[in-house]
């Protein structure tokens, strides 16, 4: 009887430490994505980027976490692809930057200013289904954030970042 109880003890305790273990692991992930997002996020628009990734996925109805997805589907790539290319052309946020928050390369990001200013001369259906519900949301994007509007008209007349 005792040797039960001992046995059913070893596996609790056993049980436990599993439990531990993945708590361990997934408190050091937090901790490394809090710290890459406080490293790589100085950028004065930068704080923009959550704001308007939370909604265009609102629009779009789906979850931010999505957007840092390896998922290749093609409606969500788009969307990832449209997410880059307002981060660097409506917010001003380096290629660098908008690469480490939306978890890719800064290679990656122009490919996808590319791909987005491309398919805005001819969409494709993927496309027009993404861009069709935020086209507004992108066109007010500076009744949203007038501080980037000073930003905008400095970029119009040739004066870089």
């Amino acid at each position: 009887m005792i040797e039960k109880e001992i046995l059913k003890l070893k596996n609790r305790r056993k049980a436990l430490l599993q439990e531990i273990d993945k708590a361990i692991v997934e408190i050091k992930e937090i901790h490394h994505t809090l710290v890459q997002y406080e490293e790589f996020n100085p950028n004065d628009h930068g704080k923009y980027f959550d704001l308007v990734v939370f909604d265009l996925c609102k629009i779009w109805n789906i979850n931010p976490s999505e957007i840092k997805s390896k998922s290749r589907q093609i409606d969500l790539s788009m969307k990832k692809h449209i997410i880059r290319w307002v981060a660097r052309e409506k917010l001003h946020i380096t290629c660098v930057l908008t690469g480490k928050l939306t978890g890719v390369d800064h290679s990656s990001v122009i490919h996808s200013c590319q791909v987005v200013d491309q398919q805005r001369q001819f969409p494709c259906i993927a496309f027009q289904r993404s861009w069709k519900p935020i086209q507004e949301y992108i066109n007010k994007i500076h009744c949203r954030f007038p501080e980037l509007a000073n930003k905008e008209m400095y970029k119009l007349a040739g004066v870089n970042f």
